[in-house]
């Protein structure tokens, strides 16, 4: 779920008002996963506060999809938008992004009645009162990853549900450390090479970046490197 801090690990709700992962698992990626899950007619609902949504944006993972510029600046703009939610009242900014003086108020705001908004309100508190204890006692999500929520107006965004990205190739041609192919057996297929991205074993569980340029820069070096050996080949 992407929004106003990117892809930002804070507290993720469903269409039926309640949490339901432990939103800074691995990076956004993996995290991401459940989200993927949520029913499709669906946004995801991102909720934070007046008083610590600035450590909240500054305290992210690096990673791609996570904002890439938290400096005083950027914040500060991010600050302007924000008011405009205040301003805006009921009536949001853009139909996605509102602010209010109580949770109950909030659900009002983004279309939650009866039992899903009587779930909005638990979610949100229960939530802070997990970064208060700093334990989170249903998804184990890390103390230093929550930050509370507890301090008006509180803000609620429609984060968008990105699905059918692909970065990489997971599964690609196993290659030893020449880019020859492997057969099923490990040995290598004579005349068959590959790198970059049509290469496997790269990310071997999940593709997880701490910065951008990994794949790309795998893809440069192994291209060069099985270019050099290609050269050597009679």
């Amino acid at each position: 779920p992407m929004g106003t801090f990117g892809a930002a690990a804070g507290l993720w709700i469903n269409k039926y008002g309640k949490r339901y992962c432990n939103e800074a698992f691995g990076v956004p990626f993996v995290a991401g996963v459940q989200s993927a899950r949520q029913p499709i007619d669906s946004s995801i609902i991102q909720v934070w506060d007046d008083g610590h949504w600035r450590a909240f944006a500054q305290g992210q993972a690096l990673g791609h999809f996570n904002a890439s510029d938290i400096s005083d600046a950027a914040l500060d703009a991010i600050a302007t938008t924000l008011q405009s939610a205040v301003d805006a009242g009921a009536a949001g900014v853009n139909d996605s992004l509102w602010a209010a003086d109580t949770l109950e108020e909030l659900a009002g705001y983004l279309g939650f009645e009866g039992d899903a908004a009587a779930n909005f309100v638990d979610a949100v508190t229960t939530y802070d009162a997990y970064a208060a204890a700093g334990k989170d006692e249903d998804y184990a999500k890390p103390a230093d990853m929550m930050f509370r929520i507890s301090e008006p107006p509180y803000y609620a965004e429609k984060l968008q549900r990105n699905a059918n990205i692909v970065l990489v190739t997971l599964a690609g041609l196993f290659i030893d450390g020449n880019g020859q192919c492997l057969d099923q057996n490990f040995e290598p297929i004579e005349g068959l090479f590959a790198t970059g991205n049509a290469s496997g074993g790269r990310f071997p569980l999940q593709y997880t970046a701490p910065m951008n340029g990994i794949s790309i820069g795998f893809a440069t070096v192994f291209g060069a490197l099985l270019g050099e050996h290609l050269a050597t080949l009679s």
